[in-house]
C-alpha cells in the first residue's frame, strides 16, 4: 500500500525527516511503496537544491532516474530535467545540456497518449526548451538560447486559454528578455520583461519569488535605458522580496547584492558598491560550500573593476588571481575559457601596475 507524507513543511525541516525516509525506503521497498519513495527522493531533491547543497540533490535525483522504467516516458524525462537543472546549478552547463537534449528526444519519439495529451505534452517540451535555454546561455550561446526560447513561448501558447493565468508564462517572457538584454536588444528587452512582470504579478503576486526574479532582470534593462533610479529600486524590491522568501543568506539574495552593488557603481557610490561586491561574495560561497564557483568568479570580476578603477591594484590584483584560480579549479571547458583569459590579462595589468609604482616610488635615505 503506497504511503503519502506531508509536505507543507518547511524546506530545511523536510530535508532531515525524508532523507531518514529515503534511507530507510531504500532498505524497505516493500512497506514504503515504490511511488512513495519515488516522490520522497523528489521532494527531497528540491528542497536540497533551494538549499544550494547540490552533491546530496543530485544523489537522490539520479536515484530517482535509475529506478524509472524507460517505458514511462514523461516520469523518464522529468527526472532527467530534473537532474539537469541540479547539475546547471553546480556550472556543469554540457553535462546538463546533453540531459535535456536527450529528455527532448524522448518525447519526440513517445506517442502523445504516453502523455495524456497533446497539451500537457507541450508543456513540458516548453519546459525542458527553457532549461536547456538556459545552459546555452551560459555557455555563450546566446542566439542559440533566444531561438529555443521563442520556441518555448509558442508551445505555450498555443494552450492558453484567454484570461487564464500561467506565472509560467511569466517566467517564458522574464527567459526572452534576459537573451535579448545579452544581445543588446534593449528595446525588445524591455518589452518581454516588462509583459513578465505583469503576468508574474497577476498571479503569483509581487512577494513572490519569481517576481522578484523579474524584478531584477528588468531593473539590468532600466538600467541600460537611462533610468538609474528605477533600476536601484526594483534591485532592491527584489532583494527584500528574496529575503522574505528564502532569509538573508539565500543565492538569490545574493544575487540581488551583486546587482545592487553594479548600480551603486554606476552612481558613483564606490563604498556602497564594494560592501554590496562583498556580500554577494560571501553569501554565494557560503551557498556553494566554497569561493571556488563560476558565480563567486562573476563577482569577483566586478569587485576586481571596482578596486583598479579606485587605484587599489593590490586588491584588484588578487581578486583577479583568485577568479584565475576558481576557472583552474572548475575545470576550463567553453563557457569559461574567455572569463578566464580576460581574468589573467586583468591580473597582468595589475601586476604592471604596481611594478611601475615600485620603480617610480622615491628612496627613502636610510637612518644611521
Amino acid at each position: 500500500m503506497e504511503r503519502a507524507f506531508d509536505i507543507h513543511l518547511a524546506p530545511h525541516r523536510r530535508i532531515a525527516v525524508y532523507t531518514a525516509l529515503c534511507l530507510a525506503g531504500t532498505q524497505h521497498r516493500e512497506d514504503l511503496g515504490a511511488k512513495a519513495l519515488f516522490n520522497l527522493r523528489h521532494v527531497l531533491a528540491n528542497d536540497l537544491r533551494v538549499m544550494c547543497k547540490y552533491e546530496q540533490a543530485e544523489r537522490w535525483s539520479r536515484e530517482n532516474l535509475d529506478a524509472t522504467s524507460p517505458d514511462n516516458h514523461e516520469e523518464r524525462s522529468l527526472c532527467m530535467s530534473e537532474l539537469a537543472n541540479i547539475l546547471t546549478d553546480q556550472a556543469k552547463y554540457p553535462q546538463a545540456a546533453q540531459l535535456f537534449e536527450d529528455a527532448i528526444d524522448i518525447l519526440n519519439r513517445a506517442p502523445i497518449e504516453s502523455f495524456g495529451s497533446a497539451a500537457h505534452r507541450d508543456t513540458l517540451h516548453a519546459r525542458l526548451l527553457n532549461n536547456l535555454s538556459m545552459c546555452r546561455h551560459h555557455q555563450g550561446q546566446v542566439k542559440e538560447s533566444l531561438m529555443l526560447r521563442l520556441s518555448a513561448l509558442e508551445l505555450k501558447t498555443k494552450h492558453v486559454l484567454p484570461g487564464e493565468p500561467d506565472p509560467t508564462l511569466g517566467l517564458a517572457y522574464m527567459n526572452i528578455g534576459a537573451s535579448q538584454e545579452s544581445l543588446d536588444m534593449i528595446g525588445d528587452a524591455a518589452a518581454s520583461l516588462e509583459r513578465a512582470v505583469d503576468l508574474i504579478g497577476e498571479t503569483v503576486g509581487e512577494r513572490h519569488p519569481l517576481f522578484a526574479s523579474a524584478l531584477n532582470n528588468l531593473g539590468g534593462v532600466r538600467f541600460k535605458q537611462g533610468l538609474e533610479l528605477q533600476a536601484m529600486d526594483m534591485y532592491q524590491r527584489a532583494q527584500r522580496a528574496f529575503e522574505e522568501a528564502y532569509g538573508p543568506r539565500h543565492i538569490q539574495v545574493a544575487a540581488a547584492m551583486h546587482n545592487i552593488g553594479w548600480a551603486y557603481n554606476n552612481m558613483r557610490q564606490f563604498d556602497l558598491s564594494r560592501e554590496a561586491y562583498e556580500m554577494a561574495i560571501e553569501i554565494k560561497a557560503e551557498n556553494y560550500g566554497t569561493r571556488q564557483h563560476p558565480d563567486v568568479a562573476g563577482s569577483l570580476t566586478n569587485l576586481a573593476g571596482l578596486l583598479y578603477e579606485r587605484g587599489d591594484f593590490e586588491a584588484a590584483q588578487q581578486a583577479f588571481r583568485e577568479e584565475v584560480e576558481i576557472y583552474k579549479a572548475v575545470g576550463m571547458d567553453e563557457s569559461f575559457l574567455e572569463a578566464a583569459s580576460i581574468a589573467q590579462k586583468n591580473y597582468e595589468v595589475c601586476s604592471e601596475k604596481l611594478s611601475a609604482m615600485v620603480a617610480t616610488s622615491p628612496v627613502e635615505d636610510v637612518v644611521p
